[in-house]
């Protein structure tokens, strides 16, 4: 499902819906989910997740410290079928990421705020997420975000899923800081994460 009309269907609800009583349904967009040791799902098993959508409507993220690989900014368009021209700036680095187990083919750029473009939306004040290779494609011209990640695939929750994993402590919500997404040590991302649950990070 595309992001747009993940969001969508998540306003949609929140429209319509009750306002939300349950300690795990707060405001989640734009923080960390770190998964609790040994969690359940081993997909989430060591994952730290920024929260891209949250509400009555259901949960999008985008897990953070699951690196596939680095590669330059020429060869991640290249491989997504874009054409390009040769730029020092296509020579820049991009983390690429698994996103998530749903939708691996889906393709989404997490990127500074300082860019945005048709399809960006804003996550906290930290963040931005678009849904396309675009932000990649102005770094090449020269333009684009001040850092960004690449990453494939989601992670979702139906309605009322996430809050009831709250409920049961699966996750600790932790405030973000632009290494603990954008931030090269994915080794030791979740510890991090996890000492300072209830603290900044």
């Amino acid at each position: 499902m595309r992001l747009t009309a993940v969001l969508a269907a998540v306003a949609v609800a929140v429209l319509i819906a009750p306002a939300p009583t349950a300690a795990g349904e707060r405001d989640l967009v734009g923080r960390l989910l770190v998964s609790q040791a040994g969690a359940e799902d081993p997909n989430f098993t060591g994952t730290v997740v920024l929260m891209v959508s949250s509400g009555p409507g259901g949960a999008l993220g985008l897990v953070v410290n699951q690196p596939v690989g680095t590669v330059t900014v020429a060869e991640a368009l290249e491989s997504l079928g874009r054409t390009i021209q040769s730029t020092p700036s296509a020579r820049r680095p991009v983390r690429v990421l698994n996103g998530g187990p749903v939708e691996r083919r889906e393709v989404f750029v997490v990127h500074t705020p300082d860019y945005a473009t048709h399809g960006t939306v804003a996550v906290g004040p930290l963040f931005a997420v678009t849904e396309s290779a675009r932000p990649l494609e102005d770094v090449v011209r020269g333009g684009g975000p001040r850092r960004f990640g690449l990453a494939f695939g989601y992670a979702g929750w139906a309605p009322g899923q996430l809050e009831e994993e709250l409920m049961q402590r699966r996750w600790a919500v932790v405030e973000p800081s632009e290494d603990a997404v954008f931030g090269g040590d994915d080794a030791d991302k979740w510890h991090r994460a996890w000492s300072r649950r209830g603290t900044d990070l």
